[in-house]
C-alpha cells in the first residue's frame, strides 16, 4: 500500500508537471513559432511545436541553428550566458530570432538538454534597420554640411587674405619688408603698373604757448630719423640667410612676387613653381642639396599642398624626402594647421605674410 501510494503520488506529480509544461508550451507557443529540444548526448531533436514544414525547418536548423549553437562548445558558453540569441534571415526573407535556454543539467552541472525557440522579429528588425538608415543619413548629412561649411570658410578666407597680402605688400611703411624707392629693391612700379603720385600729409601737434618760426619747423621736419638700429637688424638678417635657397610653391602670381620680394630682401634665393605637380617634378629633378626649405601653398588647381607634401615625403632620396616644408596659406583655422602637420609639414604660416614670422 505504501508503495502504491508513492507511485500514485509520483504519477500525480508527473501529471501535474505535464499540465504545467503544457500550459507553459501553450504560452510560449503564442510568441514562438517553433520550439524544439536538443539532447546534447546524442544530438537528437525533439519537436515540441512546429509551425512550418518540418523538413525545411530541419534544413534551416542544420544550416543556421547548429552553426549558431556549435554543440561542442555550447555548454562552455552557457557558463557565461544564461540565454544565447542569434538573428538570421530565412529563405522567405523573414528575420528570425533564435533563443537557446538550458533545460536540464546532469548531477555534475553539465548541460544535457537545450530548449530552442524561434520567433519572427521581421517587423521589429525592419524598424531597427530603418532607424539605422535614418541615423546613417543624418550622420552623412551632418558630415557633408560640416565639410561644406569648412570649404566655404576656407574659400572665403582665401579670397580675403590673398588681396590683403597684396595690399599690405604694396603699402607697408617698412622699407626692409618690401623694398624702398620715406634702394631700388622690392616690387617695381613697372611690374605693378603704378604711376608716381603726389600726396598731402596732415600732421597733428600739441599747441605751444602759437609763435614758431618756419625755420624751426623746417629743421624738425627735414631732420633725418635715426634708422641705425633698423639697418643693423636688416644687415643681420641678410647675413643670417645669405646663400640659402628655397622653393616657393604658389599658384597666385601676385603672392609669388610678394613672397619672393620678402625672401630676397633677407638674402634668400627663391625658385618658384605654380602647382604641386610642378613641385614634385622639380624635386625629382634637382640635386638633393638644391633647396634648404619649401614654402607650400594649400589651394592649388592640380595638386593641393597636402597631397604635394605627401608625394615629396615618399621620394626615394632620403634628403629630399625629409626637406623642411612650411605651409604658407590663407587657411588659418586650427584644423587647417592639424591637417598640415598630418600631411607631413613642419610649420604653418598664414597670409597676409608677416616678415617677422617668416624670418623665424
Amino acid at each position: 500500500m505504501q508503495k502504491n501510494e508513492e507511485l500514485s503520488n509520483a504519477l500525480h506529480y508527473s501529471q501535474k508537471r505535464d499540465e504545467e509544461l503544457t500550459k507553459a508550451l501553450k504560452a510560449l507557443g503564442m510568441v514562438f513559432t517553433n520550439i524544439f529540444l536538443v539532447h546534447l548526448e546524442d544530438q537528437k531533436v525533439e519537436w515540441l511545436k512546429i509551425q512550418v514544414d518540418k523538413k525545411n525547418v530541419l534544413k534551416q536548423c542544420q544550416n543556421d541553428y547548429l552553426e549558431f549553437t556549435d554543440l561542442d562548445t555550447i555548454s562552455e558558453r552557457f557558463e557565461k550566458h544564461k540565454i544565447l540569441r542569434y538573428i538570421y534571415r530565412n529563405m522567405d526573407r523573414q528575420w528570425i530570432e533564435v533563443s537557446a535556454i538550458v533545460q536540464n543539467r546532469d548531477k555534475d552541472g553539465r548541460v544535457t538538454d537545450i530548449l530552442f525557440l524561434t520567433h519572427d522579429v521581421t517587423d521589429q528588425r525592419e524598424r531597427e534597420l530603418q532607424q539605422e538608415d535614418a541615423l546613417r543619413l543624418a550622420l552623412a548629412s551632418a558630415e557633408h554640411a560640416n565639410k561644406a561649411k569648412t570649404a566655404f570658410l576656407n574659400n572665403m578666407l582665401h579670397d580675403i587674405r590673398t588681396p590683403m597680402n597684396a595690399i599690405i605688400g604694396f603699402h607697408s611703411p617698412c622699407s626692409s619688408t618690401y623694398g624702398s624707392a620715406g634702394s631700388g629693391k622690392g616690387l617695381s612700379d613697372k611690374n605693378r603698373n603704378i604711376e608716381p603720385a603726389s600726396f598731402d600729409v596732415t600732421l597733428n601737434f600739441k599747441t605751444l604757448e602759437e609763435p614758431i618760426s618756419m625755420s624751426e619747423l623746417r629743421e624738425v621736419l627735414t631732420k633725418p630719423m635715426d634708422i641705425k638700429e633698423e639697418t643693423l637688424q636688416k644687415t643681420e638678417r641678410e647675413n643670417r640667410y645669405s646663400g640659402k635657397k628655397v622653393l616657393l610653391v604658389e599658384d597666385n602670381e601676385l603672392n609669388r612676387e610678394i613672397a619672393t620680394a620678402l625672401l630676397e630682401e633677407i638674402g634668400i634665393s627663391v625658385d618658384c613653381v605654380e602647382d604641386g605637380t610642378d613641385a614634385v617634378e622639380r624635386m625629382n629633378e634637382v640635386d638633393d642639396d638644391r633647396y634648404d626649405l619649401i614654402f607650400m601653398d594649400i589651394q592649388m588647381p592640380k595638386m593641393d599642398g597636402y597631397m604635394t607634401t605627401r608625394e615629396i615625403r615618399t621620394l626615394k632620396n632620403n634628403k629630399k624626402a625629409n626637406i623642411p616644408i612650411v605651409t604658407m596659406t590663407a587657411n588659418a583655422f586650427e584644423e587647417d594647421k592639424e591637417k598640415s602637420f598630418k600631411a607631413g609639414m613642419n610649420a604653418h604660416i598664414t597670409k597676409p605674410i608677416d616678415i617677422k614670422i617668416l624670418s623665424q
